[in-house]
């Protein structure tokens, strides 16, 4: 499957960052395959916790970590080498980047994404909703005073509920 590189490099639009290579592989057992993109700075400034700003590094180690899902790519991920800088404040501290946090295997956008969509999933459940079922549950237990058989009971609550949620 080809991918077009400016098409990603637009999409995934990571300040200080731009795609330099852009792959898929499908792993054993999956139907889609995931999106491999290997991202370069543009300069070479890295930036500590405190603020400063180094243009030379201690130490750096390449990250892989997971971001957005892109079109039929359910899956992306992102590799790029993250440093460690000789800060004279804090001594030698992982790099700040603005769009992931050290030692976390997602980026902070895919963070954002899960927790807009659980945010939306528990919007969706109203106790409203169930405030009705248990008044109606009790309007039938009033008017079902004297029935003696509870079976009857439960066939009168399914038979309030039943016309609205059978699936056909």
């Amino acid at each position: 499957m080809a991918v077009k590189k400016d098409y990603i490099d637009i999409m995934v639009n990571i300040p200080g960052f731009s795609v330099h290579r852009v792959s898929t592989h499908t792993w054993e057992g999956d139907e889609f395959p995931s999106l491999m993109i290997e991202l370069s700075r543009d300069r070479n400034v890295y930036k500590c916790r405190c603020g400063r700003e180094f243009s030379a590094y201690y130490d750096c180690d390449e990250r892989c970590v997971r971001d957005l899902s892109y079109g039929v790519f359910k899956r992306s991920y992102l590799f790029f080498y993250q440093v460690r800088v000789d800060c004279p404040d804090r001594g030698v501290v992982t790099e700040s980047l603005e769009w992931t946090l050290p030692r976390v295997e997602y980026s902070k956008r895919l963070a954002a994404e899960v927790a807009l969509a659980c945010e939306e999933i528990r919007s969706l459940i109203h106790t409203s909703l169930i405030e009705g079922v248990n008044n109606k549950i009790k309007v039938i237990k009033r008017i079902a005073f004297g029935f003696r058989d509870m079976e009857y009971f439960f066939l009168k609550i399914r038979g309030a509920f039943h016309a609205k949620y059978t699936h056909t």
